[in-house]
């Protein structure tokens, strides 16, 4: 077969954006799934994984990380029919060397000398088409020739070296390396959708809590902070091609005991973020229709959202662009109700009372959470880096995407700020509506859009959470099909009599009812699903009523939550992995301690605020 190189397609810029955002929350939410159910499998007496396809692996993943990326065939399912690839052909190979190595990590070229096979092969079922890609940097970029000399290097082996390797060479199919999909452009609009999110509606709380000296340090504090250790992260990541998440650092930082501890963190973070969404749904609905109680509505979504959490990732990872419509809709609804009106309150012309300083330790214990909880999109920013075409852009695009929007957040906050003063409801849109002298349409349409955001996040938000349910209690997709892969099949004897004998027919009998087990068991898992994911929707909901300020939600999600997972954790995986020296240690270590205390502060407010109130 002559060689062909893949083509490339390029879709039109809008679909291109769409599309990468839609893949951007399925690195959000996919990658906590891949943390949690490693965190799982960790606790679990996982035989399996010691066959010969973990020994294969083993060798090319020195940390034993592996990927359990096929519990959702629809993650990562993002790029186009044929995706752009280095230089890549396909060609009928076998690899004789079963060590042998690419000479360098760059772009890629067919060594013409393993591509012959042998003229005594003798199982030409096995002849497969692989596709065979080396990379070599632009420097050398140069076919081998017969002659090459092969240098040894680990290996990796696909599904198809489960062939012992006693028994002869493997016949190895080396997948192409594909190169990431997004543009700067669309990587900086991704990282700018996921950092502008619901907590929006609370900054002007936050600087009503803070004061305006307050507020504004705290921000920009917290948008540099935070801008710090997602340059360390994708560093971390893009200097180790095994590793591919927010999960891989942290194991290879803090080892594989680790990992049920990220995995827990990630689970109550999307909790806490699932149950923001079922009292801004509830807020919002109730805003613009009062004759309901705001519970009523908590229970309307639990009506609605239950049919949400069956759906597929790509469907809801495609819906969730409203979400970043709606954010931007109600900061432009804000600036044209405060520009449009001119006597107080609710405008820019005549600002309500505010405070300079603010001295309650509680309410400034609270704004610590409020104003980082905007910030909390670490999880996604290694699948970010990875997904870029030049990822050594990235440190200028996240310098942008966080300077943009720690100047939106400041925006919103200080605009609302003004415009309502001390009075300030934890939600703004709530002053939008209540507000007299307003375009009602206008105001009604924006929070309406806020009613729709909660339904197309909230499937997302908990998804990762009925996955480690799943995995934890062996009723997952995987579980099952593994399962099934290890379910007896009939085997016929071709030597055998045409008359079976009564061992036959016993042992047909044995393999029939083992296999009607299976399918039993299948058919329960299914049910025992669809239980759990209605049991963990009516939870969230009961939270919801339980603990229905948003105020406060919103501050242990960002007191606790965010600073672990956007401060504390990538500042301690860089100090265990890169190490720290002169200036940066010091920088390090105190950012650690401030983060440290703020988040036990804060924390410890928010917990206080709720048993008191």
């Amino acid at each position: 077969m002559t060689p062909q190189a893949i083509p490339t397609k390029r879709d039109s810029g809008v679909v291109d954006s769409i599309r990468s955002y839609a893949r951007s929350q399925t690195f959000r939410y996919g990658s906590n799934m891949e943390t949690i159910r490693q965190g799982v499998d960790v606790d679990r007496d996982d035989t399996e994984d010691r066959d010969a396809t973990a020994v294969d692996e083993e060798d090319f993943y020195p940390d034993d990380s592996r990927h359990a990326r096929d519990y959702d065939d629809d993650i990562g399912d993002w790029d186009p029919p044929n995706p752009t690839y280095d230089t890549v052909t396909e060609s009928t190979a076998t690899l004789r060397p079963p060590r042998t190595d690419p000479p360098a990590l760059g772009s890629a070229v067919t060594p013409a000398s393993l591509l012959t096979p042998p003229e005594s092969e003798t199982a030409p079922l096995l002849k497969r088409a692989p596709s065979v890609t080396f990379y070599t940097p632009d420097a050398v970029r140069q076919p081998l020739t017969p002659t090459s000399p092969a240098p040894t290097r680990t290996r990796r082996y696909s599904g198809l070296s489960q062939v012992s390797r006693r028994s002869g060479p493997p016949i190895v199919s080396i997948q192409p390396r594909v190169r990431g999909t997004s543009t700067f452009g669309q990587t900086l609009f991704n990282s700018i959708a996921i950092l502008l999110g619901v907590g929006l509606l609370s900054e002007p709380l936050a600087y009503s809590y803070a004061g305006w000296i307050g507020g504004t340090l705290l921000l920009s504090f917290y948008g540099w902070l935070c801008c710090y250790t997602a340059k360390i992260l994708a560093r971390v990541i893009l200097a180790d091609p095994h590793m591919q998440t927010y999960a891989d650092i942290a194991r290879k930082a803090f080892g594989r005991r680790a990992t049920p501890f990220t995995s827990m963190l990630f689970c109550l973070e999307l909790f806490a973020l699932s149950v923001v969404l079922i009292v801004l749904f509830s807020d919002s609905l109730h805003a613009v229709l009062p004759q309901y109680s705001s519970d009523t509505y908590k229970i309307l979504a639990l009506v609605i959202l239950i049919p949400t959490t069956f759906m597929p990732l790509s469907t809801l990872s495609f819906a969730s662009v409203l979400g970043i419509l709606s954010t931007f809709l109600i900061v432009v609804v804000l600036l044209a109700d405060g520009v449009s009106k001119f006597e107080g309150p609710g405008s820019l012309w005549d600002p309500q009372p505010t405070d300079l300083v603010t001295y309650n330790p509680t309410k400034i214990g609270l704004s610590f959470g409020l104003f980082l909880a905007g910030f909390g999109g670490h999880a996604v920013i290694p699948s970010l880096a990875r997904d870029m075409v030049d990822p050594g852009q990235f440190d200028i695009m996240i310098n942008y995407a966080f300077a943009f929007s720690t100047f939106v957040y400041a925006l919103m906050g200080a605009a609302g700020y003004l415009m309502f003063g001390r009075s300030v409801h934890e939600e703004v849109s709530q002053d939008m509506l209540s507000t007299p002298g307003y375009n009602e349409l206008l105001n009604k349409f924006a929070v309406w859009m806020l009613v729709i955001t909660p339904l197309t996040k909230f499937a997302l938000s908990t998804r990762p959470l009925n996955i480690t349910i799943e995995v934890f209690f062996g009723i997952d997709v995987v579980s099952q099909h593994h399962k099934g892969d290890h379910a007896p099949t009939s085997k016929s004897d071709p030597h055998s009599p045409s008359h079976p004998s009564s061992a036959d027919i016993e042992d047909q009998t044995s393999r029939i009812a083992k296999e009607y087990a299976v399918r039993t068991t299948d058919r329960r898992c299914v049910v025992l699903r669809g239980i759990e994911r209605v049991g963990v929707t009516a939870l969230v909901v009961l939270t919801a009523i339980t603990f229905p300020s948003f105020e406060l939600v919103m501050s242990f999600l960002g007191a606790f939550s965010a600073f672990v997972i956007c401060v504390i954790i990538p500042l301690s995986a860089k100090i265990r992995i890169e190490g720290t020296y002169g200036w940066y240690r010091v920088l390090d270590y105190s950012l650690i301690a401030i983060s440290v205390g703020m988040a036990a502060w804060g924390t410890y407010c928010g917990l206080w605020e709720s048993l008191m109130g």
